[in-house]
């Protein structure tokens, strides 16, 4: 009785070991839809190293804004943006998508959209949220709505707290840190694994994760 009883707890310690879980790292990105390195950053850092580690271990936050701000014109309410109108629209509907569906859906649907020839359109928008099962009725809706002007007060607030010099900032488990953000720009993978301690086979694989094609 007592071998079979030591017996089954070594294959429970077994079956623990062979399901190691990883710790998690927050990465928040602060980004507009039409800067240039904002693009180049989600199509060949964010997206291919979010797919290769999963949303298991990247515990990822989308903040569409950058330099975005609120104005009055004649008695009126609007949002001014470093690259005109459109780039408005465009975090518009990336805030809403963010807010109405899941983070991994909405990290596909800002890879899709920032790798078209003109991110921010309508035309593109919407393809990408075809392509990902996004109701664009639904976004029609709520970029129209005080439901969108809200979403981007709210994006324009948490920027805001942060204040970033310049775009994309990233910033890992809720603490801005210069180097780390400096480094990711290029080499986010390497931030990600360092936070995780190198221990997701991800990290020790020389694989490149940007060399994946969306």
């Amino acid at each position: 009785m007592l071998v079979t009883m030591k017996l089954s707890l070594f294959q429970s310690v077994i079956f623990v070991l062979s399901f190691r879980i990883y710790a998690t790292v927050k990465v928040s990105v602060f980004y507009e839809t039409l800067c240039p390195d904002c693009i180049a950053f989600i199509k060949n850092q964010l997206h291919p190293n979010y797919k290769a580690f999963g949303s298991s271990l990247i515990d990822l936050q989308l903040i569409p804004c950058g330099f975005e701000h609120e104005s009055v014109v004649n008695g009126s309410k609007i949002f001014i943006c470093q690259h005109g109108q459109n780039e408005c629209y465009g975090n518009r509907v990336h805030g809403c998508v963010i807010a109405l569906y899941s983070i991994t859906i909405s990290e596909s649907f800002a890879a899709c959209s920032e790798s078209s020839d003109n991110p921010a359109s309508k035309e593109a928008l919407q393809s990408c949220a075809s392509s990902n099962q996004i109701s664009w009725p639904d976004i029609e809706m709520c970029i129209s709505s005080i439901v969108g002007e809200k979403i981007m007060e709210a994006n324009e607030k948490i920027t805001a707290q942060l204040n970033p010099r310049s775009v994309p900032t990233v910033v890992f488990n809720g603490g801005f840190n210069e180097n780390d953000a400096n480094q990711s720009i290029d080499d986010l993978k390497g931030v990600i694994c360092k936070y995780l301690n190198n221990n997701p086979p991800q990290c020790r694989s020389n694989i490149n994760p940007s060399i994946i094609v969306l």
